[in-house]
């Protein structure tokens, strides 16, 4: 197996940007405006994946009559919307990571749970768009996080092996992916993961994007 890193993708939601807590508003208003009940013990278990599969089991735990499950989704994506328009702030170190992945002169990609149309609008609001190959949603793959589809089609889009491809991710889910795909992970752990010990699976933990550095790529390269 070739150890050189030759494709960087990154997540976007609590990796970038501070969308997480703004995507758990979107989704507590949208499922109770339809009937439902909202408690952090399913958010937990949802939280990172994509939207659709996310209402799709919050009605199977907790049904509502009156709106479609489509309908629901789609109050939650544009409340997201609003939300991250309206409030998402970059994470720390955004520019940095992607600047020092730029000077690596390999291929980069932006791939996330979030729709395409949340994807684009925060690579615009955060004037990020010079630094991305690809920015690739996983709603265009059949399953969305822990399951590492969107990945693997996101190496395949760049032309890199998923084995060449090093990924940054904040979230349990995403570091599920991307070793499932058999992709080097580095985690970032956001505020809901800063002490979940399972994170230790990634093959380095960082405390935040800036503290990534020439170490660390050295070492992931071998």
């Amino acid at each position: 197996m070739e150890s050189e890193i030759k494709a960087v993708i990154f997540d976007m939601d609590g990796l970038l940007i501070d969308s997480m807590p703004l995507w758990k508003e979107a989704v507590k208003r949208a499922v109770e405006e339809a009937g439902s009940s909202f408690t952090g013990v399913l958010w937990n278990r949802v939280k990172g994946g994509r939207i659709d599969e996310i209402i799709s089991y919050w009605h199977d735990q907790r049904p509502w009559t009156g709106k479609s499950v489509e309908a629901v989704q789609k109050e939650a994506v544009d409340r997201a919307l609003e939300l991250i328009r309206e409030k998402g702030a970059p994470m720390k170190g955004v520019e940095y990571v992607l600047e020092y992945a730029g000077k690596k002169k390999v291929k980069t990609a932006l791939a996330s749970s979030s729709p395409q149309n949340i994807m684009d609008l925060v690579v615009e609001k955060l004037g990020i768009s010079r630094y991305f190959d690809l920015v690739y949603s996983a709603e265009n793959v059949e399953h969305g996080k822990p399951h590492p589809a969107v990945y693997l089609k996101t190496a395949e889009k760049l032309g890199v092996p998923a084995y060449s491809c090093l990924v940054f991710e904040d979230s349990l889910v995403g570091l599920i992916a991307a070793k499932a795909a058999r992709m080097r992970c580095v985690a970032v752990p956001s505020r809901d993961y800063k002490k979940d010990a399972r994170m230790i699976l990634a093959d380095k933990v960082i405390g935040s994007l800036k503290d990534f550095t020439d170490r660390e790529w050295k070492a992931l390269s071998r």
